[in-house]
Formats: structure tokens, C-alpha cells, sequence
């Protein structure tokens, strides 16, 4: 998901999405049920650590969650003395940590965690003007408070933006069973209902370089105070070996068994988000005429389950297809009379595994001649048609505005080992 303060304007997320998913380095056919939990609560967490366990590590932590239904990933992080634990959507696109509090108004009744500040020995209450974090219009009655919005977060309602706001304190935070550090992050007491995403998890840890709460991430906490080795973190979706999780991210460095031959990287361009140019895009190993020059920026965000392109994008791609792919072979849902009622214009339609297969792959053309490239069966995507039985497939790239963001999203990254190496800026691609 990502937050509004980026100024995105999108159409967002479609809560239609296949259950077949690739892996980094394999196949392997997933899915869980909306309600169900493949994470095992991890236990045993040392309040205090011995002088071995706080050396820098790489430590792999086990992902839940898919494309579809949820549309999101997750993993279990604890917070407070004695510890409870947390399920949150691992979000590149964001930067807090945020979690839901006790009394929250709002939070869904399947929540299974909520922090009590009461409860633990080592939560500290921020007040007002005692700390560089709380500017003076986040002020609730002397304590510092915050208001975040995500856009991607409402798969049944996608033009409905989501905010969760409360207090802000700080406390101990655990990742991996024994990173331990003190995070400053945002307490949900309050949360829009439609945050449809919180309806099985329980908050968001934000990965991206500019926090709203605190003045640096949860990760950046991690590295600064050496527990773990690098500051570099990779992500790998849907690993077929880390069954019955969904994949793995690992923290602190690279994991070679994640991956295969080499990691190719290419320069970040903003240190607020993670962003890569984009120079091109090819469609059936053909270039189209985009509507830009130069590189294009586009953000690479694990909380949103699309491939996400500004309109005038989506429509050059439109017309390359009507214009290359309507001869002999029509695709269906493109080649029909009513042109304004393609695949690209938001319709779904009944299509056969052929008529799947004779779509083209589409490759994103990243700085440096990498490409990421996405199959028909990726982009392609079957309607979750409100919980019935899927009778249809949809276009799993929508239209974000006439200037608006580009965002790749999972069913792009589902099928590489991303790399985020903030120590030299540039983000890397394995298969």
C-alpha cells in the first residue's frame, strides 16, 4: 500500500486476482483462505538479549499472505514487555509501523493482538515538545498523535482511500525472534471501517525512507543499532521451499538460496521511496511508443497487488494491442466492437486457458536494460467475483491518471528477488 502523502492519483487495486503464482526461482500453485493465518505465533521472545544474540545478523523471516485474496503480505513482529504479537503488511511503499490499540474504535473485530501501553514495562509516552517527533499539529491533549491515509487498501471499494490514526509511543520492537529495538510508532485508535486489508491483519511496518512517525523506520532502527549486518534487505514472494508460508524477506543482506544467477542493479531515484527508472516497455519482445522520455519513475511497493501506470501508459498499450493483436488470432476482450469496453477499460471477461495463452508477455524495461517481465497468466487475473465462484478474467494493470504514479506492484514482483540495498542507493533483480 502506499500513503497518500505521495500525491498518487489511481484507480487502485482490483480485488480479483489468480491463486496460480510464481516464485523467484520455481513454480508452485498457493492460496489461502481470507480468514486463515499460515503464520505460527512465534514464542519465547528474551526480554533482554545476551551479548551473542545482539551481533549483526542476515535473518530470514517467513511471509503469509498472497496476491488474492488479501492482496497484501505480512509477517509477525512483537512489540511491548512482555511481548504481544503483531501481524503487519511488510510495505515498501510506506514507512511507518503502525498497530492497533486497545479500545480502538473501528478495528476489526478479527484483530487478534492490540497494544496496551498500560501492560507493558517498556512503553514510553511521547508528550508534546519532549521529543523531535510530534510537530505541533500532531498534538492530542499533550501527547504526540498521527493520521496516516493509504490508497491501497480497499480491495471492494477502490476509489476509497483508508487512514488509521492515535497516539504515538515508543517501545521495544522484535523482528526475526531476536532483533530487538526501540521503535517509535503510531497506536490505532482510530480506523476507517473500510480498511478492508486490517480485516485479517493487524497494522503496516513501512520500509520506505520517510517516516511520518519517528525519524527513522523500524529497519533503519535495526541496522543503526548493529543488529543487523547490512543495510540491505531482499524480498522474495511465493519461495516454494518456505511452504506453508507465502515467501521470505530477508534482513540484513542477501539469501543466495533465494535466488539464481546474478542480481543485477540498477540506481535508486528518490530517497523518500523506493524508485527506479523505467525506459521503455516491450510487448511481445517489441518495443511500444510510450508517452515519455528519458526514464520514467516508478516505485516499487509490496503492499500494492497490481501493476499500477499512469492513463495516457495504459492507453499506448491499449492501442498496440488493438493494433497488433486483432488479425487473424483475436485476443479476446480486446479485439470486440465496442472498443471502449476492453479489458483495458476496467471489463472483465470468460476466457479459456488458450485464449490466455495466446496473450502476449509484457516486460518493464528498468535503467540498465533489465527486464522484469509478466506473463498472461500474471496480468491476466480471475475475478474474485465477491466471494462466488470466479467466472471471469480481469486486467491486472490499471490506470492511475493522466499524471499519475507508476507503481509495480506483486504479481510483477512474484516473479523476481528484489533487492533494497539503502547503503549504495540502488535497488537489484534475480529470478
Amino acid at each position: 500500500m502506499v500513503k497518500r502523502g505521495l500525491g498518487i492519483e489511481i484507480a487502485i487495486i482490483l480485488g480479483v486476482l489468480s491463486c496460480l503464482v510464481a516464485v523467484c526461482s520455481g513454480t508452485v500453485v498457493q492460496s489461502f483462505a481470507l480468514g486463515h493465518h499460515p503464520l505460527k505465533d512465534l514464542t519465547n521472545v528474551p526480554s533482554t538479549l545476551s551479548k551473542s544474540q545482539w551481533a549483526a545478523s542476515v535473518a530470514n523471516v517467513p511471509l503469509g499472505g498472497n496476491i488474492a485474496p488479501l492482496g497484501i503480505y505480512y509477517f509477525n513482529v512483537a512489540v511491548g514487555n512482555p511481548s504481544r504479537w503483531f501481524k503487519v503488511a511488510l510495505d515498501t511503499g510506506s514507512s511507518d509501523l503502525v498497530i492497533p490499540a486497545k479500545n480502538c474504535v473501528g478495528c476489526h473485530m478479527a484483530n487478534e493482538s492490540a497494544y496496551d501501553p498500560i501492560s507493558s514495562t517498556t512503553s514510553r509516552r511521547l508528550t508534546c515538545g519532549s521529543t523531535p517527533y510530534c510537530p505541533a499539529a500532531t498534538c492530542i491533549k499533550d501527547q504526540c498523535g498521527f493520521s496516516n491515509t493509504y490508497e491501497t487498501c480497499n480491495l471492494t471499494a477502490p476509489d476509497q482511500p483508508c487512514t488509521v490514526a492515535g497516539p504515538v509511543y515508543s517501545d521495544e520492537v522484535v523482528l526475526a525472534e531476536t532483533l530487538r529495538t526501540r521503535v517509535v510508532f503510531g497506536a490505532i485508535t482510530m480506523q476507517t471501517p473500510n480498511f478492508q486489508q486490517f480485516f485479517v491483519i493487524d497494522g503496516v511496518i513501512g520500509f520506505a525512507n520517510s517516516p511520518a512517525i519517528g525519524t527513522l523506520t523500524t529497519f533503519d532502527l535495526l541496522y543503526k543499532d548493529g543488529r543487523v549486518k547490512e543495510n540491505v534487505f531482499s524480498i522474495c514472494l511465493n519461495f516454494p521451499f518456505a511452504y506453508p508460508h507465502s515467501g521470505v524477506i530477508t534482513l540484513g543482506g542477501l539469501d543466495p538460496k533465494l535466488y539464481v544467477g546474478d542480481v543485477r542493479y540498477t540506481p535508486g531515484l528518490s530517497k523518500g521511496h523506493y524508485a527506479v527508472g523505467m525506459d521503455t516497455i516491450h510487448v511481445g519482445g517489441k518495443s511500444i511508443k510510450v508517452p515519455w522520455n528519458g526514464s520514467l519513475e516508478t516505485i516499487i511497493d509490496s503492499g500494492t497487488n497490481t501493476l499500477l501506470l499512469n492513463t495516457p501508459t495504459v492507453t499506448a498499450l491499449k492501442n498496440y494491442f488493438i493494433t497488433n493483436y486483432c488479425g487473424a488470432n483475436k485476443l479476446e476482450g480486446v479485439c470486440i466492437a465496442n472498443k471502449s469496453a476492453t479489458l483495458f477499460d476496467g471489463f472483465c471477461f470468460a476466457l479459456t486457458q488458450s485464449q490466455i495463452n495466446a496473450f502476449p508477455a509484457i516486460e518493464l524495461i528498468i535503467k540498465g536494460n533489465i527486464s522484469l517481465s509478466i506473463k498472461p497468466s500474471d496480468y491476466l487475473l480471475m475475478d474474485q467475483n465477491g466471494g462466488r465462484a470466479p467466472t471471469k478474467y480481469c486486467l491486472g494493470i490499471l490506470p492511475t491518471g493522466n499524471t499519475g504514479f507508476t507503481i509495480i506492484g506483486d504479481i510483477v514482483m512474484q516473479n523476481y528477488y528484489f533487492v533494497f540495498d539503502n547503503g549504495n542507493h540502488r535497488i537489484g533483480f534475480a529470478r
